[in-house]
């Protein structure tokens, strides 16, 4: 926290409710500190009994999952000093086309579907065993990923077998003799 506070940084603390009520608290009295910093203009504050400067941009972000096992709920003291917001399930096919998009496929649309498609299919039907293999979409992500480098690689090959090609015909055959042996 003292480092967001200097910096003027952002900061996102993901699955918050996960952490033990102790360390809750501890929080709860640094951002106390901060956001009082920040609505009193001043440029030095005292965070944890030390004096450090304050940037006011300072955000400070949290994201629970309520009602899952090992979650804590949060204090009051905690809860008060956080905005809630409410989430909704990202919609995973215009997500993957906008993916798809900027690496380039003329297809994007269609194949999105095809992705969501598969991997709904994969979460819904197969084994608990292979279910453990995440179908989200960061995975769905990773595999786009390692798909665009395969087939960058593969028209990267083809190219270096064109070029090949190209240099054992000059090299075998005159230039005239190789460009009909090509075209």
């Amino acid at each position: 926290m003292q480092g967001l506070a200097q910096t003027g940084a952002w900061g996102c603390f993901d699955e918050f409710n996960r952490i033990t009520v102790e360390v809750l608290s501890v929080i709860a009295v640094q951002v106390k500190s901060i956001q009082d910093a920040i609505k009193e203009t001043k440029k030095v504050f005292d965070f944890m009994g030390e004096e450090i400067p304050l940037t006011p941009t300072v955000g400070i972000f949290i994201t629970m999952n309520p009602g899952y096992a090992g979650r804590a709920e949060l204090p009051e003291n905690l809860k008060a000093l956080f905005r809630p917001c409410a989430m909704v399930v990202p919609d995973l096919g215009l997500i993957c086309e906008i993916m798809l998009v900027a690496e380039g496929f003329l297809e994007a649309r269609t194949l999105s579907r095809k992705f969501i498609t598969l991997y709904t299919l994969c979460k819904e039907l197969l084994s608990k065993q292979v279910r453990r293999l995440i179908f989200d979409l960061r995975c769905c992500c990773y595999r786009r990923c390692c798909c665009c480098c395969v087939a960058r690689a593969t028209l990267l090959l083809l190219l270096l077998i064109f070029l090949l090609l190209l240099v054992v015909l000059f090299f075998f055959f005159s230039p005239a003799v190789a460009a009909v042996l090509l075209f």
